[in-house]
């Protein structure tokens, strides 16, 4: 056992070397590329200018301008949003010891659409509805762990039923996705019934 750990380190070690490498120029290819392109040397010179060094000939105005108001952001935001799916995809296999886990699978998606759409049926606001997909998409981890812990060599109905997704329910999910406004049922907008 601790023989084959020791040869999976440097596998893995060349593995986050190799994804480093990918995320680095996955970065600068986004800086660079757009209806605006920005050169490698022009990247380089405004960080360089970024960063306060001295001795570097600063670029324009446009290019600084889309470099650190328009695309750093979303740069940063996308590389950030990724570590934070992939945390939360190891996280899960952790926790649930089976690398084929997801969130799909275990419910949280659609535990997260059921408490977005509560949400939204309430009319809580912006913040109300995310709090709502939280809490959905944690109580439908919940229900999974707690299922899976009691079922260990029972029947696999259980795990049947929760692997089924809401458009299987054809009708149901209508109603459920359906918002009762004033005197009507509105659905996507257009009465269905109720007076008009």
């Amino acid at each position: 056992m601790s023989a084959a750990r020791d040869r999976s380190r440097p596998a893995a070690a060349r593995g986050l070397v190799a994804g480093a490498v990918v995320l680095l120029a996955a970065v600068l290819l986004a800086f660079g590329v757009g209806r605006y392109p920005v050169s490698p040397a022009d990247l380089l010179r405004a960080l360089a200018g970024a960063a306060g060094l001295s001795g570097v000939a600063p670029v324009d105005d446009t290019t600084h301008g889309i470099l650190f108001a328009v695309r750093g952001p979303r740069v940063l935001a996308a590389v950030l949003v990724g570590a934070a799916l992939a945390a939360a995809g190891a996280a899960f296999q952790a926790l649930f010891r089976n690398p084929l886990v997801s969130p799909d699978i275990l419910g949280a998606s659609s535990g997260a659409a059921l408490g977005a759409m509560l949400g939204i049926f309430l009319s809580l606001g912006e913040p109300g509805i995310q709090a709502c997909a939280f809490a959905g998409g944690l109580a439908a981890v919940a229900l999974v762990g707690w299922v899976g812990s009691g079922a260990r060599g029972a029947a696999p109905l259980p795990g049947l039923l929760l692997s089924t997704q809401p458009s299987d329910y054809g009708p149901l999910s209508t109603v459920v996705m359906s918002r009762f406004d004033g005197q009507k049922w509105v659905h996507f907008g257009e009465p269905i019934s109720g007076n008009k």
